[in-house]
Order: C-alpha cells, then sequence, then structure tokens
C-alpha cells in the first residue's frame, strides 16, 4: 500500500508582504518505505511577471514535474523554509495548541512540519 499527502507552497513576493500560492507537492510514501515527492508551479503563478523561482538549480520556473527522492522527497529549498523544531514549539505555545499538532498531517511527518512561505 502506498500513501500519498500534498501541502500548497506559498511565496513571499520580492518586496511585497504579499504571499501568493506559488506550487504543489505532492510526496507518496511507497511499499517499500521510500519517498517520492513530486513538485510543480502553479499555472497561474507561472504567468505572474514577479515570480521567482524557489532554487535556481533544482527548481527553476517551469510548467514541468520535478521528482525528489533525497530528504523524503521534499525539496531541499522548501525544506528549509519551513519551521525547525524549535519553530514549531513557538507556533504551538503562540496558538495555544498541544505538542504533536505537527503529526496529524502525513506530509508533515515526513520531514519539516508545516507548508512553508518562502
Amino acid at each position: 500500500m502506498t500513501s500519498e499527502s500534498q501541502a500548497y507552497i506559498y511565496v513571499q513576493l520580492p518586496g511585497t508582504l504579499n504571499t501568493v500560492p506559488a506550487a504543489l507537492l505532492k510526496v507518496e510514501k511507497l511499499r517499500d518505505g521510500t519517498f517520492v515527492g513530486r513538485f510543480r508551479y502553479g499555472d497561474r503563478y507561472l504567468e505572474r511577471k514577479d515570480a521567482v523561482e524557489f532554487d535556481p538549480f533544482q527548481l527553476p520556473l517551469g510548467d514541468i514535474v520535478r521528482e525528489f527522492t533525497k530528504l523524503k522527497g521534499i525539496p531541499g529549498a522548501v525544506r528549509d523554509a519551513a519551521p525547525d523544531a524549535w519553530g514549531r514549539r513557538v507556533i504551538e505555545h503562540k496558538l495555544q495548541r498541544s505538542p504533536g499538532i505537527w503529526r496529524k498531517s502525513t506530509i508533515c511527518s515526513m520531514g519539516r512540519r508545516t507548508a512553508p512561505v518562502i
């Protein structure tokens, strides 16, 4: 049996405080325990004149699906943008939520625990 999770990824546009949806990441856990991540920028994001690439080497702008198997299928730029353990504790405290709310999302349990804003 395989399982799949997805997360929409938002970006804060350069020189603004606006965040917009930019991409979709789907991560599938295969029967053998390996992970395959599939990343694609959204069409509307690609139409923007102010669209920026998340990583010029691994995630250049384009409408193709990029696959990742390292880091449990999560691209490095996406993983780096997500909060670490301390950041998750700060968010839990601020939202007055109990520890462990991050485990409810399968994609979160695969790597960092939120859909990041880059």
